[in-house]
Parts: C-alpha cells; structure tokens; sequence
C-alpha cells in the first residue's frame, strides 16, 4: 500500500488570534489510515489516536512532538529573559518599555503596528548587541523569543 506523512499543527484561536499549541510531524499514513484528534481540557496536551489498518479502531496514540509555548507563556519568558540580563539598568528599562509597549499592541490586535513593533525591538538589539551592550549569547535568546512571539501570531 501507499504510504506517506502529515504534520498536524494544532491552534488555539482566541479573539480571532491564532496560536500554535501543539505540532505533530511525519505522522506516518497509508490510504486507509485515519486518525482522532483528542483535544486536552485545561493543561492536557492534545493527541491524535490513528487507525492504521482501517478497521475503525485506534491502534496507536501519537503526543505532539514538542510542547509550543502559548504566547503569553512566550511574553512571560521574554520579560523574565530582560529582567535577568546584566546589563545598565537603562538598557533594560528601555527594553521592558518596548515589550510593554508589544504587549498593548497585541492585546489591542492592532496587527501591521505589532510587526512594526518586533521588527523595532529586533533592531535595537542587534544594534545594542553590535555596540557591546548586550552579550551575543543575550541578543540571540532575545531576538530567539521575538521571533517565537511573531510565529505565535499567526493571524485569522
């Protein structure tokens, strides 16, 4: 029989903006296979049952490969990453202004100026970075987040 493989990203859509919550990758198929998408409650973690020889019964149980942080989880450990980082206070206060400032934005939706609002947040790293003040090691973990943040954001 024919076989082949499906990704599945599964998102929470909350105010007309979606978020990854889970990714299932190389799920391996046949042209019978057919699978369930059982969706947690609260913190469980989605899984898919699939039926691999068509006999309308599960025969294995597929976790997601990884765990995709939810946005404000993403936020969070952005904020948390700032607030660590030793660097002059003024650096820092300019940075959490920004993020505070991402985050009005996103919960207003106000999607051309969130983008708008990344891309400036990832400049001024880069330039702090380029000039010393941030660490390579601090810049990366940063502007890692921002990006994280901006596929969290896929919009409706």
């Amino acid at each position: 029989s024919e076989t082949g493989s499906a990704t599945v990203d599964v998102q929470t859509i909350l105010d007309d903006v979606a978020t990854t919550t889970a990714v299932f990758s190389e799920i391996p198929v046949t042209l019978v296979t057919s699978g369930t998408l059982i969706l947690g409650i609260g913190t469980t973690t989605p899984v898919i049952e699939l039926d691999t020889d068509g006999d309308s019964i599960p025969d294995i149980t597929i976790e997601p490969d990884r765990k995709v942080l939810t946005l404000s989880e993403l936020l969070e450990s952005l904020r948390t990453t700032i607030e660590s980082l030793n660097v002059k206070p003024h650096l820092k206060k300019q940075l959490l202004k920004k993020l505070n400032n991402l985050e009005k934005k996103i919960a207003k939706q106000k999607l051309k100026k969130i983008s708008k609002t990344i891309m400036h947040l990832n400049n001024q790293v880069l330039r702090k970075a380029g000039k010393g003040k941030l660490t390579d090691q601090d810049a990366q973990m940063i502007l890692e987040l921002l990006e994280a943040i901006e596929n969290a954001l896929s919009f409706t």
